[in-house]
């Protein structure tokens, strides 16, 4: 109680005065994509609900918001505002913390291919506008997305979206029985999908007028949620601290691989979880050093992950294997062989690849085809517009250059960066790609991959399709440690780190969290919030 009436005081005298430099809550953002025809009328819910908990006490919650930016699920550019998105929006499916799925908006699926899929959509879902979301609905919503934005890349997959007897048909370019974990996309109103905030049918509703999002009191999940108002606030980076420590803002998320991410009091409660986007070094397979696999392996377990996490990424996890411990088709055996060969001391490692220094100069040479030793220079690009990536390809760089490589360590800009690597002119490159939630390697093994560049291995191509096409199950644990362990003794790049981010909440303020990088409010019917 106590801590509520603070925050209650300093909202107040916020939105009264602007005392104590605490930011207040910013004006509603404008609407650029707004159509014609008149926003839905939501339904709101009254402060007291029966049957939901806290009824007298409703805690006031308040996370960040990015004013100036709309509210849309797709093609927002505000990061604080699409992690708000799990609140207003629901998808035909989503992903759990074990990264396993199930149905949320779909009532039935099926395929006997793995190429063609049969959606049926829940009926009686109500929509934040009175109506119910419907098969049209979800067909918008899904060409919507896959057409821009922030899910274009992982539904680039979809071949057709169409209707047939009264269900969603779905067909793909290639066999892929883990599809439905790629259908999270948020589902809305057709009609109001390029407004700036589309019609839903999640747990709460965003209102533009009071900035705030209000329980929707027609959802099925209405009575259990933890509290009538999530109230936003536009904090800036600068701000975030005392805001923070004050109580004015309830909740942050953070992933302190970011360029001044904050340090949080020792009393603030992190919840840490997996972000699945894959650090790793890439090789130029096709040039003089990389050609040689026994040359790209020793590089590969050289590197110190661990010293790399210490000094650029607090909470990320050493990567070993190209898919994270959180992955169901992780394989540990795989991970552990490749780790135990790490602990090998580095000269052996190099001199077994018959990379040493033979000339006594201080720098490191390999053995030639004639058994000639030969200098060399690495060429180790990496894109200048993360200053954190920068300075891991620098932590790398050192690390190689403690060991004697030569290397020429080169920022680019992103024009630069990919005409250097699509040209083949570079032997190491820095990269980072988001994993989606079917674990596809086909982006950085296939020839037509977006990550795959510096040479290509048809063997590995089918290893990860064949994963792909594999049945859930026994069959694509099978299918992953052979492409898992085909990755780790090929050595198309190299793994280094997986991203980790955390839910943040003052010490006592939130219980019952378990966030996920699709959506840091999973669950949220499932949270205690104090008062």
């Amino acid at each position: 109680m106590k801590r509520t009436l603070i925050s209650l005081i300093l909202f107040i005298c916020v939105l009264l005065t602007g005392c104590a430099n605490i930011p207040a809550l910013a004006p509603p953002s404008s609407a650029p994509e707004v159509t014609e025809e008149p926003e839905a009328q939501v339904t709101s819910v009254p402060v007291e609900v029966s049957g939901q908990k806290n009824v007298n006490l409703n805690p006031l919650f308040t996370v960040r918001w990015d004013s100036g930016a709309a509210m849309n699920p797709i093609s927002s550019k505000g990061e604080n505002n699409l992690l708000l998105s799990g609140l207003m929006y629901e998808g035909l499916f989503r992903v759990n913390p074990d990264y396993t799925w199930e149905p949320v908006l779909c009532d039935t699926w099926s395929t006997s291919d793995g190429i063609n899929w049969s959606f049926r959509v829940k009926s009686g879902i109500a929509a934040h506008d009175g109506s119910e979301i419907g098969l049209f609905d979800v067909i918008g919503s899904i060409n919507a997305a896959r057409s821009d934005g922030r899910f274009a890349s992982r539904l680039g997959i979809i071949n057709k979206v169409g209707a047939k007897d009264g269900g969603v048909t779905i067909s793909l370019t290639r066999v892929d029985y883990e599809f439905p974990a790629l259908l999270d996309v948020p589902i809305m109103k057709d009609g109001s999908i390029y407004r700036s905030a589309p019609v839903g049918s999640g747990p709460y509703v965003y209102n533009a007028e009071g900035g705030y999002l209000e329980l929707f009191t027609e959802h099925r999940d209405a009575a259990e949620m933890p509290v009538d108002r999530v109230y936003l606030a536009d904090v800036k980076r600068d701000s975030l601290i005392p805001s923070f420590d004050s109580g004015f803002i309830d909740m942050v998320i953070e992933n302190r691989g970011d360029i001044g991410a904050p340090e949080y009091n020792s009393g603030a409660e992190r919840r840490p979880y997996l972000v699945p986007t894959l650090h790793f070094i890439g090789f130029n397979s096709w040039r003089s050093f990389g050609s040689e696999l026994a040359r790209r392996r020793a590089v590969m377990l050289v590197l110190n992950r661990e010293s790399l996490i210490d000094a650029e990424f607090p909470d990320y996890e050493p990567a070993y294997t190209a898919l994270p411990k959180e992955c169901p088709y992780y394989d540990a055996n795989v991970a552990a062989s490749v780790k135990e060969l790490s602990r090998q001391t580095a000269v052996n490692t190099l001199l077994d690849a018959g990379i040493g220094d033979y000339d006594g100069d201080g720098l490191l040479e390999y053995l030639s085809a004639d058994n000639h030793a030969q200098d060399f220079t690495l060429s180790f690009i990496v894109h200048r517009g993360n200053l954190k990536k920068v300075n891991a390809a620098k932590n790398v760089a050192a690390q190689l250059r403690d060991l004697g490589f030569d290397i020429n360590f080169i920022e680019l800009s992103w024009e630069d960066f990919t005409a250097r690597l699509n040209a083949g002119n570079y032997d190491l490159f820095y990269g980072s790609i988001e994993l989606t939630a079917d674990w596809s390697m086909l982006p950085l093994l296939d020839d037509r991959g977006a990550a795959r560049y510096g040479g290509y291995d048809s063997h590995l191509d089918v290893l990860a399709t064949d994963f792909l096409a594999s049945q859930p199950g026994e069959e694509k644990a099978s299918a992953a440690s052979l492409l898992l362990s085909g990755i780790a003794e090929n050595v198309p790049f190299a793994p280094l780190v997986f991203e980790r981010a955390a839910l943040i909440s003052g010490r006592g303020t939130v219980s019952g969290a378990n966030p996920t990088s699709r959506d840091p409010f999973y669950g949220f019917k499932d949270w205690e919030i104090a008062n």
